[in-house]
């Protein structure tokens, strides 16, 4: 769990400094809060399963990103209106954590057993 954690924080901080195109601090932020709420829907989804499954967990962190960015443009409908792109960087968000979960073993219930020469 360590290792994801360094790993998520590598990610935003290689995405934070890099700026070839200037796409408005913003959008960083949309990643940001994309990227938040599939790790979140990841490690609820892996906790609540016996088994879970790369499909799975590639469906829970797309789906509560594009769930987390639905709700942030409709509160915003009124008040600058519908933002696609803003939508899209919030789903995008998914997609560093979809992977950096998918590398870690899927079945975390399968454990080794340890043979004893003795019984007790």
């Amino acid at each position: 769990m360590r290792n994801k954690i360094i790993l998520i924080l590598l990610v935003i901080g290689c995405f934070n400094k890099t700026k070839a195109q200037d796409i408005g601090q913003d959008k960083f932020y949309h990643f940001y809060a994309g990227n938040f709420a599939a790790g979140i829907g990841s490690i609820i989804y892996c906790n609540s399963t016996t088994k879970p499954t790369l499909k799975g967990k590639i469906f829970i962190s797309f789906g509560s990103a594009l769930a987390v960015g639905l709700a942030k443009e409709l509160y915003d409908i009124n008040r600058t209106g519908f933002n696609v792109a803003d939508l899209g960087a919030t789903v995008l968000g998914a997609v560093p954590i979809s992977i950096i979960f998918s590398l870690d073993k899927l079945d975390k219930n399968k454990k080794t057993k340890i043979k004893r020469k003795y019984k007790y």
